[in-house]
């Protein structure tokens, strides 16, 4: 759909007749309005209706007063653009859902709610944000700076020590598989894994640009 984009979608339905037919251009038609409807329901509505519950757990650490987090709750769902990117099949939404996550179960984790594999589903969840949408690597380093001390305030020692430095690494090795994913799939399109599509962009403008740094970004 986007050659520059991550490989979270990629749709190819088989063809029941040629589209030389208008029968056949119909069919094709109602097979991709079906593909869309359940792209667009599991990739968008769904998980921004599971990111709900999650962001409600979250205020209920934050904020004591009931109405309050009813009024927030609502303020997010149908007061900001998660309204409109929830039923679209557009990558920023489900990538902010998935940055968001990650921070959440990492607070979550710093606050002594739950154990290791709190930081492994944030780690996975991170990663998963940079396979939908390459742009999220950018949160990456704040992200990092903000689980070192979490894990080190959840484990009560120095950001050196072994019990900070074993919740970081569970957090990066739920990263690596999606990660893992990305890079494969980079390698198999473009033949190295630190390729990306807009290497390849037509534009040679941006194609320049692209090829500066990580994303254009520090060339």
């Amino acid at each position: 759909m986007f050659p520059a984009r991550t490989p979270w979608i990629r749709a190819n339905p088989s063809r029941t007749e040629p589209l030389s037919t208008w029968h056949g251009c119909l069919q094709r038609i109602k097979i991709l309005k079906q593909l869309f409807f359940w792209l667009r329901l599991v990739a968008a509505t769904l998980p921004s209706l599971l990111f709900l519950l999650l962001l409600w757990r979250l205020l209920g650490e934050l904020v004591p007063e009931l109405a309050m987090r009813r009024l927030l709750l609502a303020s997010y769902a149908i007061g900001t653009m998660a309204f409109t990117y929830g039923t679209l099949l557009i990558a920023h939404q489900l990538s902010s859902l998935l940055l968001a996550t990650a921070f959440i179960l990492v607070f979550f984790h710093r606050r002594g709610r739950g154990g290791g594999g709190g930081l492994y589903l944030a780690g996975l969840a991170a990663g998963g944000g940079v396979l939908v949408d390459y742009q999220v690597a950018f949160i990456g380093p704040p992200l990092a700076v903000y689980l070192f001390w979490a894990a080190a305030r959840r484990a009560q020692a120095p950001l050196w020590s072994w019990r900070t430095a074993r919740g970081v690494l569970l957090f990066g090795l739920g990263a690596a598989v999606p990660l893992a994913i990305l890079m494969h799939y980079q390698w198999v399109c473009f033949g190295s894994p630190w390729k990306t599509g807009y290497h390849y962009l037509t534009n040679p403008v941006f194609q320049t640009w692209h090829s500066q740094g990580l994303l254009g970004l520090g060339g």
